[in-house]
């Protein structure tokens, strides 16, 4: 991911209609293009069930996303004071009590609402969501604490597959790490995730992520195999495989785990291992019905999808994005494609 350094470096931004569909993190990581030639038989290793469990419930009980309205944030750039939500029924004019278990890691349900800012620190940290996604880098710890005392949950994002070598522990991976280079992301390759020296810079990261008070982690970038294998020959097995590593180091140090995009490998073990998951894009490219599993299983779906217009947007985008079928219970967001603090929350 690469918002808070080069942000300044993505000077035009495409329409939602023909957004990249390349396969990789925040407006990339699309699976469908690929999905036929994957394979998802699972590695020989035991896969451990999540401690949130996945409780089936019947989908008339998650909470609808199907706005009677929705009304755009005014500005592209907002401040703090005057950022709000916008939804159907409620504004950011209190903090709801989160939902999930009482447990020590933290167990969202289907419908939690959230709010994504991967550019820069979010400017509101008091939106009446109950979880907020941010930069696992570009946040301190006293940051993520002014998110914790207003009730909120905080979700710390980093990308898992690739290397980006502007981030902070760029030096300590090696050059037999990295694979092909993304294409049309300067400075970011794909990375060996079986690698040893991988996996330990990841469980390190983990750790970062625990020493700075989050909440659970959003790994990105889990689909190179729908990515030529990332120059590396990485299969659906391997992505399995790995997240089932994170997911175990993650629960270990009392942490969540979501499934960032990868829906070829989504299956009722992998729901049963992960807490939520985070997907771009599903109702653009029809690829929603892979994820009502995890509602299923009541656990949310933290859905994005994105436009160009920040201040004027038509009916029909936001009728695409907030009442497609198989997007029932999600929790979708219509945001930019730097993923500002600018929001349509269905």
């Amino acid at each position: 991911m690469r918002f808070a350094k080069h942000v300044a470096g993505l000077s035009i931004l495409v329409d939602l209609a023909v957004a990249y569909h390349t396969g990789h993190h925040h407006h990339k990581g699309k699976w469908s293009q690929n999905s036929s030639a994957i394979s998802t038989t699972s590695t020989s290793s035991t896969i451990p069930d999540s401690p949130c469990g996945g409780t089936s419930v019947p989908l008339s009980s998650v909470a609808s996303f199907i706005p009677a309205s929705s009304t755009a944030v005014p500005t592209a750039s907002p401040t703090a004071s005057s950022l709000s939500v916008a939804t159907a029924n409620s504004t950011a004019s209190s903090i709801p009590t989160p939902t999930g278990s009482d447990s020590a890691i933290w167990c969202p349900s289907a419908g939690t609402t959230w709010q994504i800012v991967l550019s820069s620190s979010p400017k509101d940290t008091a939106l009446n969501v109950q979880a907020y996604d941010i930069d696992l880098f570009d946040n301190t710890a006293a940051t993520i604490k002014t998110f914790k005392d207003t009730g909120h949950k905080v979700i710390c994002y980093f990308s898992a597959g690739t290397f980006e070598d502007w981030r902070e522990d760029a030096e300590s991976f090696q050059v037999t790490d990295k694979g092909s280079a993304m294409e049309g992301w300067a400075g970011e390759w794909w990375l060996d995730t079986n690698s040893p020296n991988v996996r330990a810079i990841m469980a390190k990261r983990i750790d970062l992520a625990v020493t700075k008070g989050c909440d659970a982690i959003d790994p990105d970038n889990m689909d190179a195999y729908g990515n030529n294998g990332g120059g590396l020959n990485l299969q659906s097995s391997d992505a399995i495989n790995y997240i089932t590593y994170l997911a175990t180091i993650a629960h270990s140090k009392g942490l969540a785990i979501g499934l960032k995009n990868a829906g070829a490998i989504v299956s009722p073990s992998i729901v049963e291992i992960v807490d939520f998951a985070v997907n771009e894009q599903c109702a653009e490219y029809s690829e929603c019905s892979a994820w009502q599993a995890f509602i299923s299983a009541n656990k949310p779906v933290f859905a994005i999808e994105y436009t160009t217009s920040t201040i004027d947007i038509a009916s029909v985008s936001t009728n695409t994005a907030c009442s497609t079928v198989n997007m029932a219970g999600f929790s979708t967001l219509l945001k930019n494609m730097i993923l500002d603090d600018w929001l349509i929350a269905c």
